[in-house]
């Protein structure tokens, strides 16, 4: 169903919003009844485990910021028409670069560790992503491809590293040892593991208003209605690609500095795991408005959050998470059928 005609576009993303909340909380009772469990004991753990206590709020917000970051980052790919689905592996090598740079650093104070390290994650996500963003810009190679076998190779070269020169001393398992101290997140609020990279959110999302206001920002819709007519009006297809696969990178690389420097504080091979894929669909749940992609964020990082208290509050495998995810992605692509036209004729 089109939006009424004569609907502003906040009221139009409010009710978009609100139709995806209803549809997501109908098929979750649905997955919860046909798993043998009372939705509303189900939602009652979730919201629980997302918002009951200052402790799962400060849970929830640690894996809005990496989720919401990403999608805010995919935003100009998309707008063109490019799906990067390389999240992952980008996400591994931001955090794997920030990692090196915090030991480097060693006993650095944070105003140097913090802003080093930041900047190093950007760089590792956004060179992971310029290779896929080469071969789609020169040599016609499909963006979902290249960037699905540089999630592999990432995952590859973690587990190398992470079982080998950067194994963490006396560690049993795939880990780096524990950054610095002075290259740790602070946490902005007392007794959550909620850490100062929810600014980095805020200002992405600032960044992205202004951005999509700007000559930029018209390029992009330029080229997302119709390459041939951007190219005739003096828009570099190539370096535009380019351009949006590293911002996209970028972004993925900082939520895996958010990870190794505001959660876990040691690198592990399982850094992407489970925000990888999320913020792709989070991008698409808000229709790539940053106010939208705020919220979505919000409701994937609930739905992590809130999943993994099902085991003890509903009695139910928190694994439902997954297959509920799957239904949402389904919707979604559905929808967003006509953010393919661009990639199609590019």
């Amino acid at each position: 169903m089109k939006p009424a005609a004569g609907l502003s576009d906040p009221v139009r993303l409010a009710l978009g919003l609100g139709a995806a909340v209803v549809a997501i909380v109908a098929i979750s009772a649905g997955l919860f009844a046909l798993g043998g469990a009372d939705p509303f004991v189900a939602f009652r753990a979730m919201y629980r485990g997302s918002f009951g206590s200052w402790v799962s709020f400060g849970e929830t917000l640690i894996r809005f910021a990496p989720v919401t970051l990403i999608a805010l980052g995919l935003v100009p790919s998309l707008r063109i028409g490019l799906f990067n689905i390389g999240a992952p592996g980008q996400i591994g090598l931001g955090a794997l670069f920030a990692t090196l740079a915090g030991f480097a650093l060693g006993g650095e104070p944070p105003s140097v560790s913090i802003p080093v390290t930041f900047v190093a994650a950007a760089a590792g996500g956004a060179l992971w992503a310029l290779g896929p963003g080469l071969l789609r810009a020169w040599f016609r190679v499909n963006e979902i491809l290249s960037t699905l076998v540089f999630n592999f190779l990432a995952l590859y070269l973690l587990q190398y590293l992470l079982t080998g020169p950067l194994h963490g001393y006396r560690s049993n398992i795939a880990q780096s040892d524990p950054l610095p101290k002075e290259a740790w997140l602070p946490v902005v609020i007392e007794g959550t593991r909620a850490h100062a990279g929810l600014f980095v959110v805020l200002a992405a999302v600032a960044a992205l208003w202004l951005v999509q206001r700007s000559p930029l920002g018209y390029r992009l819709r330029l080229f997302g209605a119709g390459p041939n007519l951007a190219r005739q009006a003096g828009v570099s297809g190539p370096l535009l690609i380019v351009w949006t696969m590293c911002v996209g990178g970028a972004a993925a690389g900082i939520a895996g500095w958010m990870q190794v420097a505001g959660v876990d504080h040691r690198l592990y091979d399982t850094v992407a795991d489970p925000i990888g894929y999320m913020g792709l669909f989070a991008a698409l749940l808000g229709v790539l408005h940053p106010v939208g992609i705020f919220f979505s964020g919000l409701v994937f990082a609930a739905l992590l959050r809130g999943g993994e208290s099902l085991q003890i509050g509903a009695n139910v495998s928190p694994e439902i998470i997954s297959a509920l995810v799957g239904l949402i992605l389904l919707l979604l692509a559905a929808r967003s059928g006509r953010f393919t036209r661009a990639s199609r004729e590019a």
